[in-house]
């Protein structure tokens, strides 16, 4: 498995007068994202930029090639509803995980790698923007 950068864009079925929560079929996107973070599909992703909401979405995506990506997310409510859509796929070599390393599903170091950025043991517990220490459970869109 590889990993991938991912940025999803508002699609024409967008409507940019409405906050996130607030457009069609929210709870059905909301699961649907939910679940691959389940599966381990997506490691990690929200929002970027500017804007309220912000018009596109990044994820870091742990998958076999971009036909994977593609398909899953075809899957998405949202996407058959025109709400989204994927704007970019690009490999990305994750050299700095912050996953515990039980949960990491690949330990090997790219070509040329000659150390720094090791695995930590324990790590200090960091308070998120849940309030939540990283890494004791997921955040959830529903």
């Amino acid at each position: 498995m590889a990993n991938f950068a991912v940025r999803l864009v508002h699609g024409p079925g967008w409507d940019p007068a409405r906050p996130i929560r607030q457009q069609d079929g929210w709870d059905g996107h909301a699961a649907f994202m939910d679940g691959l973070v389940d599966d381990g599909f997506i490691i990690l992703g929200g929002p970027v930029g500017e804007g309220n909401p912000a018009e596109q979405t990044l994820h870091a995506v742990e998958a076999a090639d971009e036909d994977e990506i593609r398909t899953r997310l075809a899957r998405d409510p949202w996407a058959r509803a025109g709400l989204l859509r994927v704007g970019s796929i690009e490999p990305w070599a994750l050299w700095l995980d912050g996953r515990p390393v039980s949960q990491r599903p690949d330990q090997r170091r790219p070509p040329g790698y000659r150390g720094g950025c090791q695995p930590m043991g324990r790590r200090r517990s960091r308070q998120g923007a849940s309030g939540s220490a990283r890494g004791s459970g997921r955040v959830r869109l529903r």
